[in-house]
This record gives C-alpha cells, structure tokens and sequence, in this order.
C-alpha cells in the first residue's frame, strides 16, 4: 500500500492511496487519556453531534444530505484503546470516478460541518438535540445489563482490577448522565476540539498529495501538544491464587469467563505467538477446548479464546449449563497445563499460521479493514500487512511452548443463569 502520514500541526493526516476500490473511507479520531469522570459526557458528544448541526437543523435533515451524497455512509463511536479514549467519526462514499468530480470536496464538507459546526445557541447546544441524545443514551444505560456479554466482560475486568477504567460501563452511568448539561456539553466539546490528539485516515484513489491540500484548505485547528503515552496497559504480578465470583442473573444460560495473566512478553510475542497459542487451544472447531469441553463432554455451548493485546490478558469465553462450572473450569485449567506440557502439534501451529495468513487476506479485500490496520499501527506499533505475513511465519513450536509456559490463571467470572447452583 502506498501510505504518507502529515504532520498539519493540528493533526495528523493518514494517506493510503488505492485504486482497487470504488469507495473512499474516511476515519477522523479524537483521542485523550481515558477517565471514568468523562464517559458519560464523551458518550454523549458524538450522539448531539450527529443529531444536528449549524447547516443541518435535524437528524432528518442530515440523512437527506448523505442521499445527496450517493448515499454516504456516516457513523460515529466512542471506544476505549487501552489507555485512551477514542472518538471516531467514519464516513464511506463512492469515489469521484464513479460520480461527481466535486463528491470527495463535498463528503470532506459534509463530514467538517457535522464536527466543527455544531448546533450551538447562546453558547450551548441546542436544547431539543441535546435532550434526545440524552434520552436514547439514557435507555441504553439502563439496558446494558441486558447484554449478558457486554456485561460478564465489564464485571470480569471489575473483579480483575477494580481501578480499571475497564471496569466501568463504557457508556457511562446515569448519574454522571443526570449532571451534564447542554453548556457542561459545549464547554467539553470546545476542550475536545482543541485539545485532543486528532488523527485522520483516508484510504482513497486520488493522489496523497490532493487528499493533504483538501484537508489544508477546509480543517485549519489550533497546534497542540501530542500525547507521548502508550495505549499498552501493564499490570504489576498476577494473583497466586485463583479469584473466582459468582453474580446470579435472569438469564437462561450461564456466562463463564477466565482471564490469564503473563510473565513478562516479548513485542514478537504480544503480536504473533499469542496468536498462534489462543488458536489452538480456542481458536475454533478444531481447538483443544472445544474438543474437549464441547465435544467430548457436551458441557457448553460454545468456547474460545482471544489475546488482548493492550491489556495483555487471554479471556476464555464460554457459554455453559448453570450446572457445569466445576467440571467445565477444571477441563479448562487442564488443557491450559496440557499446553504447557508440550502437548500440541506443529501441524496445529501450521494450521495456525494458514488461519492467520488468509484473514490477512480477507482484509485486503476491505478499504475499511485496510484502514483500521493503520488505525492500529499508529496506535498499537502493529506491523503492515506484508510484514505480518513474514513475521508470523517466524513462529516456532519452541516460541509456543515458552508462551505456553508463561500462561497463569487469574480471574474467573460466572454470569450465572437458570436455576442451578454454579457450585454443584
């Protein structure tokens, strides 16, 4: 890929130029340190934002324009990418070959006036846009716990460190919601505006240089200093002994979450050996938990396991019997030893490296997936797609034993369904 990074002062510009796409993506990040105090309130920005702006005095108002538009696709996000909380806006629209030659100009304009012309009176946001974001965050709140998910993930890092800023609901919570108010809103989006580090990602077919001069011209921003701190997460030690906790809930099955901690990795290992260690044993059909706890012992419903990168825990996530905990943890923690014997195949890790290798691929068949491994070498230091492809070759069954070895259980938490006692 063919890809430039301009340092504007304000911000930095993200270019990767590409022809074998009839769209442009279009990503524009607003990132600061995360903090509990401001969920809430950064939850809801975007969500005023997208409700109206100067130009466009409705939400309805602003759909008709994306149609103008050959229907561009606008969306915006709040996430947490480990220390930081980033606000995203996307937009996807159609290159200029394939309609106007003025269509990026005007996406780029559509895009600005939604972020930088907010519907202000008197120095607050407008009142009718402000309460109706309020309101459909307000209802999400109160139904997060619906999510069984969303839910046993936040609880789980809650038990794991309760100081976490993971350990929060990420939309905030009602009564930090009750608190703000439409000039608390203004007065908060003007510190986004010039204090956050602002990145933005274009994956285009025009020219780096046209992309920079668009951006020149329409986004001009106040300098500001860049954030120097890593996303990456690091935790001191690892509990000895197992915490287990049990939350009974009205659902019909249970959630079965186990979080490892580590030994101090390597860079190489945190990108590539992780990868290949939670493929196999719960990477699939085929992996060792799931042939054991699913197949074998029909004690769940479905199982895997993922690396977490910027918090540097592997989750084990299982949907289980109310009743099969103890026999289904303890099959957990053995095939966790079994890889720590040695007990895999090089053949699985070949297996490993053919899974990686075509999900690689499959991103290169997606601007937006192509953008976000840019989002995350930026972030996260991760290679370029070529280099992944090399690199993850590089592992070893050796590597895979060591990692093997470093793994320790941590946290268990069980979301508990049904009627059955997780004990039994």
């Amino acid at each position: 890929m063919n890809y430039q990074v301009y340092n504007m002062g304000a911000y930095r510009l993200h270019c990767v130029r590409s022809t074998n796409f009839k769209k442009t993506n279009v990503m524009i990040n607003f990132k600061r340190k995360a903090t509990k105090k401001e969920l809430s309130i950064r939850t809801l920005l975007p969500r005023v934002l997208m409700e109206s702006s100067k130009k466009y005095k409705t939400a309805r108002e602003m759909i008709i324009e994306t149609e103008n538009l050959y229907n561009l696709y606008f969306k915006s996000n709040c996430y947490l990418s480990g220390n930081y909380n980033i606000m995203s806006f996307e937009a996807t629209f159609l290159n200029n070959d394939y309609t106007e030659e003025s269509l990026f100009d005007d996406a780029i304009d559509f895009i600005l006036e939604i972020i930088n012309n907010p519907n202000i009176e008197k120095r607050v946001f407008n009142e009718k846009s402000f309460n109706l974001a309020k309101e459909i965050l307000k209802e999400e709140i109160d139904t997060f716990k619906d999510d069984p998910n969303r839910y046993s993930y936040m609880r789980l890092f809650k038990e794991i460190d309760k100081r976490s800023i993971y350990a929060s609901c990420i939309l905030g919570t009602k009564r930090e919601l009750e608190r703000i108010t439409p000039r608390k809103l203004y007065n908060y989006y003007k510190s986004v505006i010039e204090h956050d580090q602002i990145d933005i990602f274009v994956i285009s077919p025009l020219d780096k240089e046209t992309v920079q001069k668009t951006f020149a011209e329409k986004l001009v921003l106040n300098d500001r200093k860049p954030f120097i701190d890593s996303h990456y997460i690091y935790y001191e030690d690892y509990r000895k002994r197992t915490k287990i906790v049990c939350e009974k809930g009205d659902y019909e099955q249970s959630k079965l979450l186990v979080a490892c901690k580590f030994d101090l990795l390597t860079p190489f290992e945190i990108k590539y050996v992780s990868l290949v260690y939670s493929y196999i044993l719960g990477g699939g059909p085929s992996s060792k938990l799931f042939q054991t706890v699913r197949e074998k012992n029909s004690l769940c419903y479905s199982i895997s396991s993922s690396f977490k990168p910027l918090n540097q825990y592997l989750i084990i996530s299982s949907g289980i019997n109310p009743d099969s905990f103890k026999k289904a943890f303890k099959l957990i923690k053995k095939e966790i030893k079994n890889m720590a014997k040695g007990e895999f195949s090089v053949d699985k890790i070949e297996e490993a490296k053919v899974t990686f290798l075509a999900g690689l691929q499959e991103i290169k068949d997606s601007p937006s997936s192509i953008l976000n491994t840019y989002v995350s070498h930026e972030y996260m230091d991760a290679d370029f797609i070529e280099e992944r492809e090399q690199k993850i070759q590089e592992v070893t069954y050796d590597m895979v034993l060591a990692f093997a070895k470093k793994v320790h259980i941590d946290t268990v938490y069980i979301l508990q369904g049904g009627e059955e006692d997780a004990e039994n």
